[in-house]
């Protein structure tokens, strides 16, 4: 006599229900879809920006090279060590700030130092003298071969100006201490050069992490 029939569980066929929402055909989250485009436009952002911080930075440095000239107020020579040298000046219609810049001559940063650094000018304006050290301003800023010496305040009137190289450095630096080199007195702040310098890096560094984060999202899946 047959025993009692035991069922056989039900074995569950191929669902009709599709995730919505989560998916798409090519198996890549809603999430992470939205990721990657939040991912490539900040890298695009980045780029923009960067290569904008670029161009401005390398055009505000060109123009402060080019207007140099022009705009000097006063044209003379550091005397090499051991000489006073010879006075140069100009009339301040006012108050007014001015950047003395020394012509280098070179473009080795340890041999621009040793010049800058030895170079110190006496400034007479208003009955006063002010003296700017090439070693002792707060920042000094280099566009190529050119360098700040230091900033100072005239008065209106005549201003006269001398500068000197100094004893300073190994005895091997003396040597780039026995030749005079150009001086140029110019109006205003270094500023707008040294921010042409701050945006050329910042954008460097941000195109760079622009391209980065691009990379990034395209080879993300």
């Amino acid at each position: 006599m047959p025993g009692p029939t035991v069922p056989r569980p039900a074995v569950p066929g191929p669902s009709d229900v599709r995730s919505v929402g989560f998916a798409g055909a090519d198996g890549v989250s809603t999430g992470r879809r939205r990721l990657r485009l939040v991912g490539r436009v900040l890298g695009v952002v980045l780029l923009v920006v960067g290569v904008a911080g670029i161009g401005w930075g390398i055009w505000t440095i060109v123009d402060t090279w080019r207007s140099m000239e022009r705009d000097a107020v006063a044209v003379g020579r550091a005397a090499p060590l051991g000489a006073t040298g010879e006075t140069f000046g100009f009339t301040a219609s006012g108050r007014e700030r001015f950047t003395i810049w020394v012509d280098t001559g070179t473009s080795d940063e340890d041999a621009r130092d040793v010049i800058v650094d030895s170079i110190t000018c006496q400034v007479r304006t208003g009955g006063s003298v002010t003296e700017v050290d090439g070693a002792r301003q707060g920042s000094r800023v280099t566009l190529d071969r050119r360098s700040t010496v230091g900033s100072f305040t005239a008065s209106e009137g005549r201003v006269e100006v001398r500068c000197a190289h100094g004893d300073h450095g190994s005895r091997y630096d003396r040597g780039r201490l026995a030749v005079e080199r150009k001086v140029l007195v110019v109006p205003g702040e270094p500023g707008a050069a040294g921010l042409g310098i701050v945006a050329l890096i910042a954008g460097g560094f941000l195109a760079v992490a622009g391209g980065i984060v691009l990379g990034v999202s395209r080879r993300s899946r």
